[in-house]
Formats: C-alpha cells, sequence, structure tokens
C-alpha cells in the first residue's frame, strides 16, 4: 500500500543522496590535487586565498551533507514513532544532491578550461550529479513535501500512483547509468589496481 510505496522512496532518496555525495567527495579530492599540482605566477594555485577558501565550502557543503544523510538513514532503520522520517529525507535529499551539484560545479571552475572539456573528470561529475539529482526526486518536489509540513497548503494534487510511477522510470534509468559505471570502474581498477584513479577514469569513460 501507500506506506510501502513511501518506503520504497525515501530508501531510493536516501541512495541518491549518497550517490551525489559520493560523486562530490571525489571531485573534491580531485580538485586539491588539481590546485595544489598547477602553478600560475610561480605559486601553486592552491596557495591563492580565494581558491582555497572555494575549497574550504566544498568541504563544509560536503560535511553537512552527510550528516544529513546521516540523520536520514538513522530515521529509516531506526524510526522514532513520534517524527516523520519521510522530512529527515527530504531535508538530506534536497541538501545533498543541490551541494552535490554545486561542489561539481565549483570543481569544474577551479580545473580551469580543460574542467568544461567533454574529456573532464571534473565536467561529467557535474552533468552526474545533475542527472542524479534529478532521477531521485527533484529538489523541488522535497521542498514541496518540506513545505507541507511548515503548514502550506498545496496548490493542486496529483493522482497517487504517478510520483510512484514516475520514480520507478527515473530511478530504473539512473540505476541503470550506475551499473555501467560500476562496470567501468571495476574494469579499470582490475587492470591498474589503482583505486582513486579507477573512479575518475570510470567518470570520464561513462
Amino acid at each position: 500500500g501507500p506506506p510501502a510505496a513511501q518506503r520504497i522512496l525515501d530508501r531510493g532518496a536516501v541512495a541518491v543522496a549518497i550517490d551525489s555525495l559520493g560523486i562530490a567527495a571525489a571531485m573534491l579530492d580531485a580538485t586539491v590535487v588539481h590546485v595544489s599540482e598547477r602553478h600560475q605566477f610561480g605559486r601553486a594555485v592552491g596557495s591563492f586565498q580565494a581558491v582555497k577558501h572555494q575549497c574550504a565550502d566544498m568541504l563544509v557543503q560536503l560535511t553537512v551533507g552527510r550528516e544529513l544523510v546521516a540523520q536520514a538513514v538513522g530515521a529509516l532503520t531506526d524510526p522514532d514513532p513520534s517524527a516523520d522520517p519521510t522530512a529527515a529525507v527530504a531535508r538530506a535529499a534536497s541538501y545533498a544532491c543541490e551541494a552535490g551539484v554545486a561542489v561539481a560545479g565549483t570543481a569544474m571552475q577551479l580545473h580551469g578550461g580543460f574542467g568544461y572539456m567533454k574529456e573532464s573528470v571534473a565536467g561529467r561529475a557535474f552533468v552526474d550529479t545533475r542527472l542524479v539529482s534529478i532521477g531521485g526526486g527533484a529538489d523541488e518536489v522535497m521542498m514541496h513535501y518540506l513545505a507541507k509540513m511548515l503548514g502550506f497548503e498545496a496548490t493542486g494534487s496529483l493522482a497517487a500512483w504517478l510520483p510512484i510511477l514516475m520514480f520507478a522510470i527515473l530511478f530504473g534509468l539512473s540505476m541503470d547509468y550506475e551499473v555501467f559505471l560500476l562496470s567501468r570502474i571495476r574494469e579499470d581498477y582490475d587492470r591498474t589496481g589503482d583505486a582513486r584513479g579507477s573512479v575518475a577514469r570510470g567518470l570520464a569513460a561513462t
């Protein structure tokens, strides 16, 4: 029934949030390495204050997202009868997915012109975070749920089956992509034994 369907949606949204934060974490690591190795005006790009602050902001967004996701996981695995686990999920999914997009966008910018090329891991990560955030339930859907908690009235309604059908289609597509991505990462790791590099090359290959 509807409660079971909602539990499936909640778990899917948390999985998508975790996926988005995973991409963001990989991009933060790659960006720190890039700005440490790239030099301009005789010094590492990462030594400039503006760049350091951007990296620090990426870390803050990633940390907050992880904390919200941890709260959502706790609400689903050890629910409080007086609390609404879907609210925790909505907060986590909304913030984590948008944080993933923001972190990937900053990574793309700090990678310079190469970050905007299709061969760039950072550019691909930005596209991936947008796909993940939409496939797991657009931010507007999560915000709509949270707005209802604040007492704002809905202006209309959808058939009860429509969101579940849309989720099944979009989540299925995103899972197909993730299986393909993980396959590329595994193939590269089996060939090179380089875990960090395999993630970057797997993203680039997909």
